[in-house]
């Protein structure tokens, strides 16, 4: 049996990501189809409203036009979670603030922008994606871009193990996400082995009324669409299952350990019936009951789907290794093996995600 390995596409896309070639799609939720990621402009208001919430941070900027129309601008910009990994506090802003602003325009013309960076009237420099550097303000920016580039986590506590919260990376050698049709622009949905009724169903899928509909809703994902949210997870134990949480969403996995649990007959869900074992200092989780009807962003799945998952921390507890198999006869012609990793990094912890819808 072969087995479609794709972590070399990752690779390369986090490495593309970290250039600033591409747009990192899953850092707006996969709202970057709405963006005209190719330009940048600059428009400059007094900040009218912050919406400091998941899954973005938005703001409206009153702009006033070349007729004297003040237009109010709709700028979106990284979750909340992620400002506060690169120490971008709330209270930077306030409304009323004059502000410029830098970013990708919409794709269709309207009032709206996905921010990247913002000019304070104080001539402090706002820094809001990790990728991107500093346009005005060299000297005075706010926003640690290199908390993302961490290469390496911390190797002090290897007494923890597994049971830890776990921080991603997106250092250039380290694939932040599972999908790397997120990250990699030469890659495409299609170069995985589908079945024709797949491929036919990612040749229809319309990226823009996706992203549109992802951006402004808040529908929680499932299993494996979920593992491949680059904000902080944990395991916890708690004898005859392990707890794994992650903060998007607040989702809660639950691993049954117990050689007699009984999972037979579950009602299927969003993050399926998951069973583990230990397996050469591995721990190796199979998932089935699974009624997600996404892979990924574009990608199908059917209620066929059985998901083998392996997490192997190192024996100094500064990283754990993931690897997932995605078995799914009616999407997958063989299997698809995906992989990613996670560094401990002291301090890191699990923010509550109250999303807000903006429908």
């Amino acid at each position: 049996m072969t087995i479609h390995s794709i972590r070399r596409l990752a690779e390369a896309g986090a490495l593309l990501a970290a250039l600033g070639a591409t747009p990192g799609a899953a850092l707006a939720h996969h709202s970057f189809a709405m963006y005209d990621t190719a330009s940048v402009i600059e428009i400059e208001g007094e900040l009218a409203e912050i919406r400091w919430r998941n899954p973005h941070v938005r703001f409206t900027l009153n702009v006033t036009d070349e007729t004297g129309a003040v237009v109010p601008w709709e700028l979106e910009s990284s979750s909340p979670g992620m400002l506060e990994r690169m120490d971008v506090p709330q209270d930077v802003l306030r409304v009323g603030d004059p502000v410029r602003a830098a970013g990708n325009p919409a794709t269709d013309g309207a009032p709206e922008m996905f921010a990247t960076n913002l000019l304070l009237s104080s001539g402090r420099e706002v820094l809001l994606r990790f990728r991107d550097r500093p346009r005005w303000a060299q000297d005075q920016t706010v926003g640690n871009q290199g908390a993302w580039f961490v290469t390496e986590g911390d190797p002090s506590a290897p007494e923890l193990g597994l049971y830890r919260i776990w921080s991603s990376t997106f250092a250039v050698d380290s694939p932040p996400l599972l999908f790397p049709d997120n990250t990699d622009p030469t890659f495409s949905p299609l170069d995985y082995p589908l079945t024709d009724e797949a491929r036919a169903a990612v040749t229809a899928f319309d990226p823009v009324a996706a992203s549109e509909a992802a951006a402004a809703g808040c529908e929680p994902k499932g299993m494996p669409w979920i593992m491949e949210a680059p904000e902080p997870v944990e395991l916890v134990d708690e004898g005859d299952r392990i707890l794994f949480r992650i903060s998007e969403f607040n989702t809660e996995r639950v691993i049954h350990m117990a050689p007699d649990a009984d999972v037979a007959g579950a009602a299927p869900s969003l993050l399926g019936v998951s069973t583990g074992r230990w397996e050469n200092g591995s721990l190796v989780v199979r998932t089935t009951a699974i009624n997600e009807d996404q892979l990924n962003f574009r990608v199908p799945q059917s209620d066929q789907v059985e998901l083998v998952e392996r997490l192997t921390p190192s024996a100094d507890g500064a990283r754990l290794d993931y690897e997932i198999e995605i078995t799914d006869p009616a999407t997958f012609t063989e299997p698809v093996r995906l992989a990613k990793h996670w560094i401990y990094i002291e301090g890191a912890r699990l923010a509550t995600y109250e999303c807000v819808s903006e429908e």
